[in-house]
């Protein structure tokens, strides 16, 4: 059984890396992870900390809903959510530090901007991953 780690960000492009590895693990009995990474600042003070929490709490909610609808399907999955100040270094670290044998992620993502493109966190995974990275349009 693989291990498959799924980064999400709340995007389209990453509920569609979801669907992809969803897929591919009910036909290949796959162990799947949700996991999302919040980004965070270097700097603290309460503001940044309630906006911090949102973001969290709106990850929270993304990831239970993909997790529930695997369990449905009777996928194994779990799901967690970290924070961190470079999202693409926290993405290959986690998968590193659990020995994921895949990374499946969104070619786009959602920032607090909007839309970034490939070439910042989807290409920062590509460089720092261990492991075979999946970039799903």
């Amino acid at each position: 059984m693989k291990k498959v780690l799924v980064a999400v960000d709340g995007s389209e492009y990453s509920e569609r890396a979801f669907e992809y590895s969803f897929e591919d693990a009910k036909k290949l009995n796959h162990k799947l992870k949700i996991l999302s990474v919040v980004q965070s600042t270097a700097y603290g003070g309460e503001i940044l900390e309630r906006a911090l929490k949102s973001r969290v709490k709106r990850a929270e909610e993304f990831t239970e809903k993909l997790k529930k609808k695997a369990e449905k399907e009777g996928v194994d999955v779990d799901s967690k959510i970290i924070t961190g100040v470079n999202v693409s270094t926290e993405i290959a670290k986690f998968a590193e530090e659990n020995d994921y044998d895949l990374i499946v992620m969104g070619s786009r993502g959602k920032t607090e901007l909007g839309t970034i493109h490939l070439g910042s966190v989807s290409e920062g995974v590509v460089r720092r991953a261990h492991c075979s990275v999946l970039i799903v349009r």
